[in-house]
């Protein structure tokens, strides 16, 4: 049988600030630069740092994820919306801090009617990893493959 449970949002902000952290301090000259353009390239004059980026990368990655699990069956269910909240609230966050087209989402995420818009709003989102576009540019050049280039295991 298989259970769901609710994301915690403070296990999940742990857990971002671990990995961002482990993918930081593993990330040296050549391979931060490299990782840095990567992560800007559809972000026109970002001048957002590693760290945050990471933390968007990772984030989108988990989001494409949960449209994988939502999408199937066509329409939002509340238990569903209600199980992935605390990630889309932490999403919001971030990508309101850095992304002009999550500008909408700057006070947070309350409602399900709230994390409904903003999962419709990050499939639409041409950087994003949704289901139809696991290959975006945004998550192509995750964090993975600069924490697998440094060595770090983590990712």
């Amino acid at each position: 049988m298989t259970t769901s449970s609710t994301l915690d949002t403070a296990e999940l902000a742990t857990w971002l600030t671990r990995v961002t952290q482990t993918i930081d301090r593993s990330l040296h000259d050549a391979a931060r630069a490299e990782a840095l353009a990567e992560l800007r390239v559809d972000l026109d004059s970002t001048t957002a740092s590693v760290p945050v980026l990471t933390q968007l990368a990772l984030l989108d990655d988990c989001l494409r994820v949960a449209h994988m699990a939502l999408v199937p069956g066509g329409a939002f269910e509340p238990e569903e919306l209600a199980r992935v909240q605390s990630l889309v609230a932490a999403a919001a966050r971030k990508f309101f801090q850095v992304l002009p087209l999550y500008e909408s989402f700057g006070e947070g995420i309350e409602t399900a009617a709230d994390v409904e818009r903003f999962l419709v709003t990050h499939h639409a989102d041409p950087g994003a990893a949704s289901t139809s576009r696991a290959t975006s540019t945004r998550t192509r050049a995750t964090p993975r493959r600069s924490a697998i280039s440094s060595g770090c295991s983590c990712a």
